[in-house]
């Protein structure tokens, strides 16, 4: 969940501040301006639009993490298994290209047997 502490440090990296009750921030920074309300609803915005994307690369990662085995040398694999997961891996490398549009309509690859 993506809150007022995460809009904050995106838009004033470094800035000193603290959140009060609810949502009431005290803004202790004297090099920075306090964010408007505008500007904390837009990045807001901005942030939970992009939150599926980062989970969808956190997936993959993990995909291609759990084979990285097929890319070392003297894995098990023959010269054809090898093939398939070197597809497998960049259909997974490919995902975020190829569903740009909507991560609702991702469909994963399946891993070779």
């Amino acid at each position: 969940m993506i809150g007022l502490p995460e809009v904050l440090q995106k838009l004033r990296p470094g800035a000193a501040w603290v959140v009060t009750g609810g949502d009431d921030i005290l803004w202790l920074d004297t090099n920075q301006t306090q964010p408007t309300d505008g500007e904390v609803e837009a990045m807001l915005a901005t942030m939970r639009d992009e939150q599926p994307w980062i989970d969808l690369r956190a997936a993959r990662n993990e995909l291609l993490r759990d084979c990285d085995w097929t890319d070392l040398p003297h894995n098990p694999l023959s010269s054809g298994e090898q093939d398939e997961w070197e597809s497998y891996r960049q259909d997974l490398r490919d995902i975020p290209q190829t569903y740009s549009a909507d991560v609702e309509s991702v469909v994963w690859p399946d891993a070779p047997e």
